[in-house]
């Protein structure tokens, strides 16, 4: 699945709350110079970090089919980061690791795995799983408990 120009547009106005750079990055669908100057400016060690872990298969979608039966799909966002698997809701700029590590949220600047996530939305580079689920409570509740307990 690839999100079209203006959902692109949103999801990284929101997260990196830079719109010349968001407009740079879907224009051109690049990391380039440019773009790691404005990162490392807006972020600093959290945009380095980000920088080292874009486009190595961390962000992934994962494409739930409700059932052998059905043909509804739920898209399902998340970064595989250093302590665990995160679910990402990217159109409110909001990232699973903000319940182990709140900081996050009231120092009022995206986590890595965000400013990653980004960066592989824009350079086409987001890894796609398809999975069958009957309950898609339990297997979100997984995700979200694995997350946790890795160490």
């Amino acid at each position: 699945m690839s999100l079209n120009t203006a959902a692109k547009r949103m999801i990284l106005a929101k997260i990196l709350r830079d719109e010349a750079l968001s407009e740079y990055l879907v224009k051109n669908r690049c990391v380039d110079d440019y773009v790691v100057a404005r990162i490392v400016e807006l972020f600093g060690e959290q945009g380095i970090v980000s920088l080292r872990n874009f486009g190595k298969g961390y962000s992934r979608l994962y494409k739930i089919r409700l059932g052998l039966e059905s043909n509804s799909y739920m898209h399902l966002f998340t970064f595989q980061g250093k302590h665990g698997e995160y679910i990402i809701l990217p159109y409110s700029g909001y990232c699973g690791c903000y319940t182990r590590f709140p900081l996050n949220i009231t120092r009022r600047y995206p986590c890595y795995h965000l400013i990653s996530f980004s960066l592989d939305l824009t350079t086409d580079s987001i890894v796609s799983f398809d999975y069958i689920a009957e309950d898609i409570e339990s297997l979100i509740v997984d995700l979200f408990y694995e997350s946790l307990v890795k160490e």
